[in-house]
């Protein structure tokens, strides 16, 4: 489902963006209007015929009128109950489609957020805004029938109170005023202090998911204590924030206590010297101590009410920091990919930088032609990843044009380019649900032959059968009960099975022991053949085959040809490969060497 939100522009208005959420179901909210209105008639009648009924029985009152008031009553008792359940169920029904909505739209906007936006907040303050922060929007959303109740049900009552005693409601007015005042004074703070009680809430989340991921580095490096002394810190921000919202909680609930306390005595005591004098009659001010609740408690409630709305803005406001972030953008054409172009992949004076100060990548060349492969070398932080990420649309280009088959991937749609891709890195990525469901991610309706198939070329069958339930295992998170070389093999399957033409390798083999290694890299010469390859690779063997070499320096291409016309050269590429081949004595890049090609 596709939400676009609609930006107010003032940060009071961040809740309505998230009620917008609900439009779909926007009859639930009528019902609830409607019934919240037929709340109010029931409520504010019942007075009246309070009033009818004592003033009736001090002038005298037939049998007929008594069965016709008591009738009335009970008639009023079963629709009012009526209508409070269909009131609350109605707002209930309403939030809970906003909500499952508002995280729908979440789920997707993330996965669409720019790599800029993902790599600068951290997944566990992410978690909190998903799960914290919506919270609070729940609790606003479910007491949205008292926005709509309360204030009608006190206006009703205002104008049956002047019909009654002007002096007697003046006087309960001047007591509300007051109370409403201080309590607007002392609530002010909340929406500051919840927003930024929400956001050390996602930095100690962060914290717990830190440890959790890394328990290896935290154990073998003994980081306990520094990483609980931190999480103690944060927690203890997170006690006094608590504690300033308690005490401006505690504030509200005073000048509630003498919004519930102060107005009746003084009604009881000066209705009661009215009555006396004769300005009052006695169904009069019965009447007026019926509608008491209506003065005072929907002052009450909305006292209540705003200072939760200005806890719940605060949460909105993370929400919609969020929603109204640039994400990917796809464009409107749909058009196929001309595969009979013999260029699958190229750079025309392509230039990049993170930032201004950061020059990654400085006017770039090249050409990947059809059933070629062009290996990327270069130390760590020369841009070769980078020109991956670029190729699959993560990055978009500060100056040049990135196309594929001709077509700029500017101009492509995002989901139509990807599909043309696959892409194998060193950080494989497995989902805790079964081996086979690992392997299909990426490929529609692939049936169990072709997931085994690929496994078998990409050298993995023969370790899932041997797993407790082979292909039906599930794998634990981050797939934890594999090995690397196992993790980065299904990895592969899951790139073969989806046999697009482009091929990208992102050092696939470069924390793998030489075993695994050797595995590796045979399933990928096998699957490479007939495919059309970008590698970063970190063996010279590898990078000897390659049809292309390019050498990368400072964002610049230092060197290009193949592997003997680069030896021919004196240059960057001859100096790492002597001094690899001495430091190795064959060719083979020793783990963690300098090179990082």
């Amino acid at each position: 489902m596709k939400n676009k939100i609609k930006k107010t522009g003032k940060k009071d208005k961040e809740l309505i963006n998230i009620l917008y959420f609900g439009r779909q179901h926007k009859i639930w909210l009528v019902v609830c209007i409607i019934f919240s209105l037929m709340n109010v008639a029931v409520d504010i009648a019942i007075p009246v015929v309070f009033k009818n009924f004592i003033d009736m029985i001090a002038v005298g009152y037939t049998n007929g009128q008594f069965h016709k008031y008591i009738g009335f009553l009970i008639l009023a008792l079963f629709t009012g109950t009526a209508s409070i359940f269909i009131r609350k169920l109605s707002t209930s029904r309403f939030t809970t489609y906003t909500l499952r909505n508002l995280r729908n739209h979440m789920a997707e906007h993330i996965q669409r957020l720019s790599f800029k936006y993902i790599n600068k907040h951290h997944s566990g303050d992410l978690a909190s805004r998903i799960n914290d922060d919506i919270e609070l929007i729940r609790k606003f959303l479910v007491e949205l029938s008292n926005f709509i109740y309360q204030p009608l049900i006190f206006i009703c009552a205002v104008i049956y109170g002047l019909i009654l005693s002007w002096k007697l409601l003046l006087t309960t007015a001047a007591v509300l005023t007051v109370a409403m005042g201080l309590n607007s004074i002392a609530s002010k703070p909340l929406n500051k202090l919840s927003s930024k009680l929400q956001k050390t809430l996602g930095k100690a989340n962060s914290l717990i998911q830190d440890t959790v991921k890394g328990i290896y580095i935290v154990k073998s490096f003994n980081l306990k204590k520094k990483l609980q002394k931190n999480y103690e810190s944060k927690q203890n921000q997170i006690y006094k924030m608590n504690m300033k919202i308690v005490k401006q909680g505690l504030y509200v609930m005073t000048i509630k206590t003498l919004l519930l306390v102060v107005p009746i005595q003084i009604i009881n005591l000066y209705g009661g010297r009215l009555t006396f004098v004769g300005e009052m009659t006695i169904g009069e001010f019965t009447a007026f101590i019926a509608i008491i609740n209506y003065l005072t408690g929907p002052v009450n409630r909305l006292i209540g009410l705003i200072s939760n709305t200005k806890v719940a803005n605060g949460g909105a406001q993370r929400i919609n920091e969020i929603l109204n972030y640039p994400v990917e953008e796809f464009s409107e054409n749909k058009e196929g990919f001309n595969k009979n172009n013999d260029i699958t992949v190229e750079f025309n004076n392509v230039s990049f930088s993170y930032d201004e100060n950061n020059c990654i990548l400085d006017d770039i060349n090249f050409k990947l032609y059809k059933n070629k492969t062009i290996a990327l070398v270069g130390v760590s932080g020369g841009g070769k990843s980078t020109i991956l990420n670029m190729i699959c649309g993560f990055y978009k280009a500060n100056k040049g044009d990135v196309k594929v088959f001709g077509e700029n991937v500017n101009n492509i749609d995002l989901l139509s380019l990807r599909s043309q891709l696959s892409m194998v890195t060193q950080d494989t990525h497995i989902y805790p649900t079964t081996v086979s469901e690992n392997i299909g991610y990426g490929t529609k309706n692939a049936t169990k032959e072709q997931i085994i198939n690929a496994a078998k070329m990409a050298n993995s069958h023969d370790f899932i059968v041997e797993l407790p339930k082979g292909y039906d295992t599930i794998l634990t998170e981050g797939g934890s009960n594999l090995s690397g070389g196992q993790k980065q093999r299904i990895s592969i399957a899951r790139a073969i099975l989806k046999n697009a033409p482009i091929l990208l390798l992102d050092e696939p083999t470069s924390a793998l022991d030489s075993n695994s290694e050797e595995l590796i890299e045979g399933a990928l010469n096998r699957f490479a053949k007939e495919k059309s390859v970008i590698v970063v690779a970190h063996r010279f063997s590898t990078i000897k085959n390659a049809d292309e070499i390019l050498v990368l320096d400072n964002g610049n291409i230092a060197e290009r040809g193949n592997h003997d016309e680069l030896m021919n050269f004196d240059g960057i590429y001859k100096n790492l490969y002597l001094k690899q081949h001495k430091e190795n004595g064959k060719d083979k890049v020793i783990k963690g060497a300098a090179y990082n090609v």
